[in-house]
């Protein structure tokens, strides 16, 4: 019975560690998000990126739902070989459970370079 409940603490302190927001690859310090489409940049794809749903969202901080979007984003554009994002709402889709970005990647620099 005792290790049951060990068991049982364990598995959900181990839970509630997993609610962080989402890591930023290395390379998504790379990435800039901009507001308006720039000139001279290839268009590679469409991005989205969120965290939270209905078990995890209520136990991750609202700063951590939107830095995890933000990192998700980024993410799927460094994944795309992007440099720049574009964001096609400024603001995210949001609800008390979740954040969620959409956007536009772009090549735009022939290097890179550090933006964070």
């Amino acid at each position: 019975m005792k290790l049951m409940i060990h068991l049982i603490v364990g598995s959900f302190a181990l839970s509630l560690a997993a609610c962080g927001s989402i890591e930023l690859k290395p390379e998504g310090n790379f990435v800039r998000i901009v507001p308006t489409t720039p000139a001279g940049c290839d268009l590679l794809g469409a991005v989205s990126g969120h965290q939270g749903n209905l078990v995890t969202g209520p136990v991750t901080a609202q700063a951590d739902l939107t830095l995890g979007a933000r990192n998700d984003l980024v993410n799927g554009a460094v994944a795309l070989g992007a440099d720049t994002v574009v964001l096609t709402d400024p603001l995210p889709n949001s609800t008390p459970l979740s954040v969620g970005y959409e956007g536009r990647a772009y090549r735009c620099m022939s290097e890179q370079v550090a933006i964070r």
